[in-house]
């Protein structure tokens, strides 16, 4: 099976998530603003012109539509949800799996409409969605996150 994730290569949550699978004779990438070495792992590193801001994720949308089309896995799975999360909901691929993590669904829809929008409409295109805790999953139903 293949999987892509959509996640910060340089974390070790991705980095076990990609081991654990690959471990298991699945085929996976990862494609990550921040830069990351994960052995065995095709890792595709994003431009980031504008330090991670709005501007370099509506930037690189259109590449991560393509490299998620040139992969073409049969899951694809984004870590945190207003970033990667969104990534994925604009991806257009099935199924999409989405993993929150803690401020992206705690703080992050707190702090603005539109974060809570991105929120919202992440969420929404998730096939699936996982959490670290049992409050957060509460959160993210009784908001209707």
């Amino acid at each position: 099976m293949k999987i892509c994730y959509l996640a910060n290569a340089a974390s070790i949550h991705t980095k076990r998530w990609a081991r654990h699978f690959a471990g298991r004779r699945h085929q996976i990438t990862v494609i990550s603003y921040q830069p990351g070495k994960i052995e065995g792992i095709q890792v595709y590193t994003l431009p980031s012109t504008f330090f991670g801001t709005p501007v370099d994720y509506f930037l690189n949308l259109k590449r991560v539509r393509y490299l998620v089309q040139k992969i073409s896995p049969d899951i694809l799975h984004a870590h945190y949800v207003t970033s990667y999360g969104l990534f994925g909901a604009l991806a257009g691929k099935r199924p999409l799996i989405i993993s929150a993590w803690g401020s992206d669904v705690l703080v992050a829809p707190e702090k603005s409409w539109l974060l809570r929008q991105i929120v919202r409409f992440s969420l929404s295109r998730a096939n699936l969605v996982t959490s670290v805790a049992e409050h957060m999953t509460q959160i993210i139903i009784d908001r209707r996150l």
